[in-house]
């Protein structure tokens, strides 16, 4: 019988263990980095401030040197910001990061595209990775605690959307065209 209360009890506390766990936060804004997402409509233009209607904004992460998997919003299984501030700017509130301790190192990747509703699927996307620490959020305790109020760290280099695939550089088409007038040159001796 004593073994049975203990074992229950036992069961009980790690139970209320798991409850007040935290997960890894950070804040689903560049407003805090004061780094506006670019955009770029082709290689020639110059770049400008992301128009609001039609980006999508997406953040990525993980255990450092491990697979990125979507950051959600607020707890939400959210992913995707569909429409950001004119600017470049936005926020949507806290992401957790699922499978990660809080406070923890991780690897982020900023997306952000236009033209199409995915990453993938998209002409003009842009992205940019990097590590840093992150918060911790008690969400399943009772009341839920409040999320800790780190910025995103994004790189000073930003993030620009713009065409995808290479383009390449014009020496890499001349040398292009040089072998092929070679290769003419050749044919014809």
């Amino acid at each position: 019988m004593n073994k049975t209360i203990a074992v229950l009890a036992s069961l009980a506390v790690m139970g209320s263990a798991a409850d007040c766990m935290a997960a890894a936060v950070v804040n689903m804004n560049n407003y805090d980095a004061n780094i506006p997402i670019m955009f770029k409509a082709d290689a020639a233009s110059a770049a400008i401030a992301a128009p609001g209607i039609g980006t999508y904004v997406q953040l990525w992460g993980g255990a450092v040197g491990g697979p990125l998997a979507p950051v959600t919003l607020n707890s939400t299984t959210d992913s995707i910001i569909n429409g950001i501030d004119d600017g470049g700017f936005f926020d949507k509130g806290v992401g957790v990061i699922a499978g990660l301790a809080d406070k923890a190192q991780a690897d982020l990747e900023l997306r952000a595209w236009r033209g199409a509703a995915t990453y993938d699927a998209a002409s003009l996307t842009g992205s940019v990775k990097w590590t840093q620490a992150t918060g911790g959020w008690a969400m399943t305790a009772s009341p839920p605690g409040t999320p800790d109020n780190i910025a995103l760290n994004i790189p000073a280099s930003g993030l620009t959307i713009g065409p995808s695939g290479v383009i390449p550089e014009p020496s890499s088409i001349a040398l292009g065209l040089l072998g092929a007038a070679a290769l003419l040159i050749r044919r014809r001796k």
